[in-house]
This record gives structure tokens, C-alpha cells and sequence, in this order.
């Protein structure tokens, strides 16, 4: 069994009525090859795109739809975001009109200094690692949607599913994520940055407060993140079955 952390294998265990007492699991995290990129990229891809050095960016990168934050993101630029706060919106494909959740962040960013949508396609993945190292929070957001099977419970305890959350972190990039128990407690233990509960929004949330330390960061990414031996053990048990 390959699942990729603790708390989706007791999800998985759950709600499939199975013990493991016979059955090999190995704890493999989503998680980049590449290593962090060096260089001055985040004064590079502020200058590109017109951001003050001032400005606290909060990156969304990924898909735009429910439950990836999409609704969240329109919620909170609703409610009002900070005047020292942008909103800095990367979609990995282009935005469509006739998509509800795109079409009012079209019209958003047309009426607010607060936000702005990044459109261009990168060239490759070293690119846009590079990209990320604008942000100064990665924002790591899951909504549940029950209009489809894939986008239920399974959604909101992503955890170490979230390619997003380990891309943020191997570049360093403290995160703002939604709640969920995985995030939780590698957040009271590592401190990666923020916990966005319900109850919250980008306004509510104090920047100015201390941000995670490049030692914290690391020790996750090393901890937690970094799977060499598991996937090692995994091959080996296959190879020799």
C-alpha cells in the first residue's frame, strides 16, 4: 500500500474496513525532485511584473475552481484584502469566461488594486519554481465540492497529497493553508506558517508577526518531505516479490 501520510492512511483504512497487519504501506509525500533555486528571482519576477518591494504577495498557483480555493479566493478579495497585501493569481491554463469562479476573478482584478492575474506560461518547471520565489506566502487552499466524487472529503485532507504545499516548501515559501488535521500538526511542530480556518480571511490574519525561519523549513522538507528511503524500501519489496 502506497498512500502519503499518516492521516490518509487511517482515512483509507477507515473507510475501506481494512487492517494492516498483513499489508506492507510505505508513506510517500507528493513531493518535487528539484531543489531550491538560487538567486535574486524574487527581485527579478517583482520588477517583470510591477510589484513594489513593499507589498505582502500571498501567491495562488494551480487550478482555479472550487475546491482549489477558487470560491476562498473570491470570498476573501470580497471581504476586503489588506492595503499592503496583493493577491497574486497563477492559473496553469488559461482563464475562461464562461467558467462562474474565473469570470468574477476577471472582474475583480479589473476593480481592485489587490489583485492581479498572472497569465503567461511558463517554459518549464525550473521557470517556474523560479516564479514562486515572488511570494512571500504560498497559498495551499482546498475547499470541499460534492458536485463530483474526487472532490469531497478526500479534498479537504489532502495533506501530503498537495504537490502545491511541497512545491511551496522546497523553495523555501512559507504557507497559508486550510485546515485540515496533517496541516495542523505539522504546523504546531515545524511551523510553516498560517492555518486559514473557517472563521478567518486574508484580512484577519497578522503578517507582521514573525515569519517561519529557512531552519524550520528545512527541517520539515528533510523530516517529512524528503522519501528516499521509503520509496527505496518500496522498490525493493516489489522487485522481490
Amino acid at each position: 500500500l502506497l498512500i502519503q501520510d499518516e492521516h490518509r492512511l487511517q482515512l483509507l483504512v477507515n473507510e475501506n474496513k481494512i487492517t494492516l497487519e498483513k499489508i506492507n504501506h510505505f508513506l510517500i509525500p507528493v513531493s518535487p525532485a528539484q531543489a531550491k533555486i538560487e538567486g535574486e528571482n524574487k527581485s527579478f519576477w517583482r520588477n517583470k511584473l510591477g510589484i513594489s518591494e513593499d507589498k505582502i504577495v500571498l501567491l495562488h498557483s494551480g487550478s482555479l475552481e472550487k475546491w482549489s480555493g477558487g470560491e476562498l479566493l473570491i470570498q476573501n478579495i470580497e471581504k476586503g484584502i489588506p492595503a499592503n497585501v496583493l493577491l497574486l493569481i497563477h492559473s496553469k491554463s488559461e482563464l475562461n469566461p464562461q467558467n462562474k469562479i474565473h469570470n468574477n476573478l476577471l472582474e475583480l482584478e479589473k476593480n481592485s488594486e489587490s489583485v492581479l492575474i498572472h497569465k503567461t506560461v511558463f517554459s518549464d518547471f525550473t521557470e517556474y519554481l523560479s516564479f514562486l520565489q515572488v511570494a512571500d506566502y504560498g497559498l495551499v487552499l482546498y475547499q470541499k465540492d460534492e458536485s463530483s466524487p474526487y472532490t469531497g472529503k478526500n479534498i479537504v485532507e489532502i495533506g501530503l497529497a498537495s504537490g502545491k504545499f511541497a512545491c511551496f516548501m522546497s523553495q523555501g515559501i512559507p504557507v497559508i493553508a486550510t485546515s485540515s488535521k496533517i496541516y495542523e500538526e505539522l504546523n504546531a511542530k515545524y511551523y510553516f506558517g498560517k492555518i486559514l480556518s473557517s472563521s478567518d480571511n486574508f484580512a484577519s490574519l497578522c503578517f507582521d508577526d514573525s515569519k517561519p525561519n529557512k531552519e524550520s523549513l528545512n527541517k520539515l522538507i528533510l523530516e517529512v518531505l524528503t522519501f528516499d528511503k521509503e520509496l527505496n524500501d518500496y522498490i525493493y519489496l516489489l522487485q522481490n516479490k
